[in-house]
This record gives C-alpha cells, sequence and structure tokens, in this order.
C-alpha cells in the first residue's frame, strides 16, 4: 500500500460527495420509473453499507494522517535535527494550505 498524503484524502472526500449524485439517481428511479417499495429499499441499504464503509476508510485514513504528521514535528524538534529549509531556529512548525510544515 502506498503512502497516505493529504492528496490522496482530498480525492477520497470528494468521492464521498458521490452520494449526492447517486440519491438524485435514486429519486430520478422513484419519481420516473415506478420502482418498487422492495427495489428502493435494496438500493438504499446498499448506498448506506457503502458510504459507511466509504466514510470508515477517510476518517482511518484521516487519523493515519494525523498520526504521521505529529511524528513528522516530534522528528523535527528532537535534538542535533536541523532544517536547512529555514532560516531562523522557532521551535514551532505551521503548516501551509496543503498541510505541508512550512
Amino acid at each position: 500500500m502506498k503512502p497516505f498524503n493529504q492528496f490522496d484524502m482530498e480525492q477520497q472526500i470528494m468521492t464521498c460527495w458521490n452520494v449526492c449524485e447517486d440519491l438524485d439517481t435514486l429519486m430520478e428511479g422513484v419519481l420516473e420509473r415506478d420502482m418498487t417499495r422492495d427495489r428502493i429499499t435494496n438500493a438504499l441499504m446498499g448506498m448506506k453499507e457503502l458510504y459507511q464503509l466509504k466514510f470508515e476508510t477517510l476518517f482511518e485514513n484521516f487519523e493515519a494522517l494525523c498520526r504521521d504528521r505529529a511524528q513528522e514535528r516530534q522528528i523535527k524538534k528532537a535534538p542535533g535535527y536541523t532544517n536547512y529549509d529555514r532560516d531562523d531556529d522557532e521551535d514551532d512548525y505551521q503548516l501551509n494550505a496543503h498541510g505541508e510544515v512550512l
């Protein structure tokens, strides 16, 4: 499994928005195709399971990304660590808009 980063997380969040499109499709089927109650129920149950899995996976990856960022900060605060990209010796580390340490 490849390392997970903030860009992967953004993609996962965007795929979770598909629930809106899926609900539109189901609504169209209900209103225009005379779907039976069984078909509607099966579609809703399937969507619930699918999106439950997607959101669980997204949250697990979010937690892992937070853990990785915390570990990176600890490493950068360790004695003897020199960050050659910075001009000062500040102990505070800020993230840019992409979640990268400045």
